[in-house]
Parts: structure tokens; C-alpha cells; sequence
């Protein structure tokens, strides 16, 4: 499953629709609405954070001969900062409500790929840039495992 995954964003910049772009504003403005939320969760790292973490796995590629490591690291070279939402351990209503808030913001955008594995469903929906060469920026969203 995650070999499929790597080559599918290795993919990506060939397959370029043309799309409404999602803004960083977007995911700020959801994080902001639902931020007194109880049991709504945000973890945002910097590029400072990014960078450790790459250079952790760089370090650990060294004791491995996997190859798919360094396919990570590749895909890994560019992003500089992730935000992660996680909104499982909110009340139901609430849950539904944030739900409801992703869709409408995903609405208008197109999805680039989608991963079922049983019952679970990953999205995955980008900004590529405009010589169709990077993804710029990007959302994985599954709304089963309440995390965007």
C-alpha cells in the first residue's frame, strides 16, 4: 500500500487538472473557528521541525537497505512545514460540524487521490504548481479517522 502511494506522488505533477486552488488562509481560518473545540487538536510544524525530522530519517536510511527510504526521502525534500488537525476525540456534533466545514472547503477542489483500504478512505487533494513540475501544497483528508 504505501509503494502504490509513493508512486502515485511521483505521479502527480504528470496528471495536472486544473483546479481551484486551496489556500494556506483556508486551513487557518478552519483551524481558528474550531480551535476552542474540545477534543480538536493541531500540531504544526515549522520548517525547523521538518528538517530535524528529515534528517532523522536520512540518518536512519544509513542502517537500512530498503530502498523505498530514500523514495521517501525524495518526496520529503520539499515541505517545509505540515499542519496536522485531528478532531477524533470530539463530541459528535461538533465532529459532524467539522465535517461538514472540510467539505465545503474541498468542495470546489479537485481530488488528486483517493486510497480505500476496507471501510477506511483516504483523499488527497493539491495545489500543483504552474509548470506542473511540484505539488506546492497538498491536504490528505479522512473523514473516517477524523483527520485532516
Amino acid at each position: 500500500m504505501k509503494k502504490l502511494v509513493l508512486l502515485l506522488l511521483f505521479l502527480l505533477p504528470v496528471y495536472a487538472p486544473a483546479q481551484k486552488a486551496i489556500s494556506r488562509q483556508d486551513i487557518s481560518y478552519l483551524v481558528e473557528q474550531y480551535s476552542g473545540t474540545s477534543g480538536f487538536e493541531v500540531v504544526r510544524m515549522n520548517n525547523m521541525s521538518t528538517s530535524l525530522i528529515k534528517t532523522a530519517l536520512k540518518m536512519a536510511a544509513k542502517n537500512t537497505d530498503q530502498s523505498y527510504v530514500n523514495d521517501i526521502l525524495d518526496v520529503l525534500k520539499g515541505i517545509k512545514k505540515i499542519t496536522v488537525i485531528d478532531f477524533s476525540e470530539c463530541s459528535s456534533a461538533d465532529r459532524s460540524s467539522i465535517r461538514q466545514s472540510i467539505s465545503a472547503l474541498l468542495k470546489d477542489s479537485e481530488m488528486i487521490v483517493e486510497v480505500k483500504e476496507g471501510l477506511d478512505r483516504t483523499q488527497m487533494y493539491g495545489v500543483i504548481s504552474e509548470d506542473s513540475s511540484t505539488i506546492r501544497d497538498f491536504i490528505l483528508y479522512s473523514s473516517e479517522d477524523c483527520s485532516l
